[in-house]
């Protein structure tokens, strides 16, 4: 019997087989993991350490959602390989190299020994894969500065490259020259580390940014860095020498306040649309952007038909709304009555290329007050990206990227303020700081009975302590808030009825703190950054051209400046009277020019004129062009021009004076003013509401 059962069990061993036991370790995989770096094929490479007794490797992989989870229905790695495939011969590692087609997954590996026997798996390991750099033939090469270079107006110096495809980053590194032009190699006066985004790389084949450079000549190179910290080569050095800058550029040339008189322009033909006049006071020419509805869907058909357009989409809104772009390639109109889009203009031609995507509503909206249809049509260009715009719909911010080639728009969601009814820029007024990273959003309750001022920091996107400036706890209406050029103030101001609105600064940082009062007059006004790097709030009214120091709240009357109080301190103080309206009442709109310190342009409608003041040059002002809508000084106007810089005395139909401001804007360099007028070519129907019969001007001073 015992002898049969071991005959049986002798034949059944030689009949089955069953699975042996396998000790294969898993391996350790090396690459990809984390952020990697795709082959210079596009291919990837998938490396792991050797396991002694393996013949092959079974490699799997998912991909990975933008969560970073991973989808199990994305099969991207099954891929065996022999020992010798995966080059294992030749040290303790193995590799292959894979096509991927996604930028994020997730991978594991095991070996199998010479038996088809599997061992263990690795634990998955996720990556994710940026663009492979190019070889090292791709060198960004100097352009600026080059030879003799004139320095930029605030003494920088603009340092300009050919840009290198997927680069991360640029390095640039430049060392002084004596007299004599020998390099001293001991004086490094250009250590700059700058991102593409920075340098303004996304915009086309240049790259650029200005760099202070303590020195009359040198010499200079850059590279590119990549993913992962990956250097190119250096460019060759490229020698320079420094000019001084001219202090007015290609402005016409300034006059003191003692030869300044109110503007008498000469008659002008209204420019046809997208064409220009030449401005026979100043021989500079005179483009008309804005035009009518037909004019317009001419040039672009309008998406939503013609009827759709309630407002011409001609004017900008405040001063503090820039309508050039950066690298002032792009003009961007306001944004229509319950329309959703604005119009882009091109300025190397002056043409209409899109209707571009903005804040949409309609009266019909119960959540929609009067004030919130006005406020949401402000769009706001981004500081540090010439194709990047920004707008609000209800309570959510919205960025905004223009294809440079195609002039389409790509809309994302940012960021969405879910504690409010709706919020704006500002209520209207709102502005970006100068490196882009913070702006104060108004925050709205109960159709503008509570108003929170909210401080934003765009990188973060932290909403800040909030501030309630009206409603139950206050009682003063919202009127606007903005972030001044630094990010070191906010500055508000708050009306009180048929009184004099109260300007207040407090910091960014502690706006919970004690405001402090900047004046108590209402006037559209704008921020400048001196000769020195301080900040100042800058307004016209019936006194002239006022400037105060947001540090300090030291007030000085710039334009003219004849008047100051009894304390000789050079703080001036507010009479009750105009003390030269036919000269000196300013009137409303202040627009900084960003590019050159202590400059802004005024608007007045004493006489229609635009005027260019620089707060640290005293005395002088320069004439650029006139909306021809200025009406002259009436004494009847000094009661309304003192409180509020507007007056109805004398004018039909409700066209006050404030509406008769060109309402000026310029472009950082100065290069561009934009101004609304019809020219008075429709006589007393001229508006700025709609249904709008006056139009988006630009004087093209250079």
């Amino acid at each position: 019997m015992n002898t049969f059962y071991k005959l049986a069990f002798i034949i059944l061993a030689s009949t089955y087989s069953y699975p042996a036991f396998s000790a294969l370790p898993a391996p350790q995989i090396l690459s990809p993991s984390g952020s990697t770096v795709r082959q210079a094929d596009n291919s990837v490479k998938f490396s792991w350490a050797s396991v002694t007794g393996a013949a092959s490797y079974s490699l799997s992989g998912y991909a990975l959602n933008s969560d970073g989870s991973t989808n199990w229905a994305q099969q991207i790695i099954a891929q065996d390989a022999t020992t010798q495939a995966a080059s294992c011969s030749s040290g303790a590692t193995c590799f292959i190299s894979l096509p991927i087609s996604v930028n994020a997954g997730t991978w594991k590996i095991r070996a199998v020994d010479a038996s088809n026997v599997n061992g263990a798996y690795s634990a998955y390991t996720p990556f994710t894969l940026s663009s492979p750099p190019p070889t090292n033939t791709s060198i960004p090469q100097p352009i600026t500065p080059s030879g003799n270079t004139a320095r930029q107006t605030d003494n920088s110096v603009k340092f300009s490259w050919t840009s290198v495809i997927n680069a991360v980053s640029y390095y640039i590194s430049g060392y002084g020259a004596d007299s004599n032009g020998i390099i001293n190699w001991t004086q490094e006066i250009v250590a700059q580390s700058v991102t593409t985004q920075t340098a303004n790389c996304a915009t086309g084949s240049t790259c650029f940014i200005s760099v202070p450079v303590n020195a009359n000549s040198g010499t200079w190179k850059v590279r590119a860095i990549y993913a992962n910290n990956v250097k190119g080569d250096y460019s060759d050095y490229t020698n320079f020498t420094l000019n001084t800058p001219s202090d007015t550029g290609n402005l016409p040339a300034s006059v003191s306040y003692d030869n300044w008189n109110p503007a008498n322009p000469a008659a002008m033909l209204i420019p046809s649309f997208q064409n220009y006049q030449v401005d026979s006071n100043t021989s500079k020419k005179v483009w008309r952007l804005g035009g009518t509805q037909t004019e317009m869907n001419a040039a672009k058909t309008y998406p939503n038909g013609i009827n759709s357009i309630q407002s011409l989409h001609a004017q900008h809104f405040y001063s503090r709304s820039p309508v050039t772009n950066k690298d002032e390639t792009l003009a961007i109109g306001n944004s229509g009555n319950r329309s959703g889009y604005a119009p882009l203009w091109r300025l190397s031609d002056k043409k209409l290329v899109n209707w571009i995507p903005a804040s949409s509503y309609s009266d019909s909206d119960s959540s929609a007050t009067s004030s919130r249809i006005y406020h949401e049509k402000q769009i706001l260009w981004d500081k540090t990206t010439n194709n990047v715009y920004w707008y609000i719909k209800n309570n959510q911010l919205f960025r905004n990227t223009i294809n440079l080639t195609n002039f389409a728009v790509t809309s994302t969601l940012y960021d969405t303020f879910s504690n409010y009814n709706y919020i704006t820029f500002g209520n209207g007024e709102g502005n970006f700081s100068d490196d882009g990273n913070k702006i104060i959003i108004i925050g709205i309750y109960s159709n503008n009975a509570d108003s929170y001022i909210i401080p934003y920091t765009i990188s973060s996107k932290n909403k800040g302590t909030t501030k309630l400036v009206s409603g139950n706890a206050s009682g003063a209406p919202m009127d606007w808030a903005s972030v001044d050029p630094t990010g070191e103030f906010i500055v508000f101001n708050t009306p009180t009825g048929t009184n004099p609105a109260s300007t207040w600064v407090v910091p960014f940082s502690n706006i919970l703190g004690t405001p402090r009062l900047l004046y108590t007059d209402t006037k559209h006004s704008d921020f400048t950054i001196d000769k020195n790097g301080v900040p100042w709030i800058v307004l016209g009214n019936w006194k002239g051209v006022v400037a105060i120091n947001l540090s300090s709240s030291l007030m000085k009357r710039v334009w003219p400046t004849s008047e100051t109080n009894s304390a000789g301190d050079g703080n001036i103080q507010f009479g009750p009277d105009p003390i030269d309206s036919i000269r000196t009442t300013a009137s409303g709109h202040i627009s900084r020019v960003s590019g050159r310190p202590g400059m802004v342009l005024v608007s007045r409608y004493m006489d229609g004129g635009l005027y260019l003041i620089n707060i640290d040059k005293s005395q002088e002002s320069i004439y650029v062009g006139n909306s021809r809508h200025g009406l002259p000084y009436k004494p009847s106007y000094a009661p309304s021009i003192e409180a509020w810089g507007i007056d109805s005395a004398g004018e039909p139909d409700g066209h006050e004076s404030y509406k008769r401001e060109p309402r000026g804007n310029a472009s950082s360099s100065g290069r561009y003013i934009f101004f609304v007028s019809d020219y008075h070519a429709y006589g007393n129907t001229y508006d700025t509401e709609p249904p709008m019969t006056a139009f988006l001007n630009m004087i093209e001073l250079w």
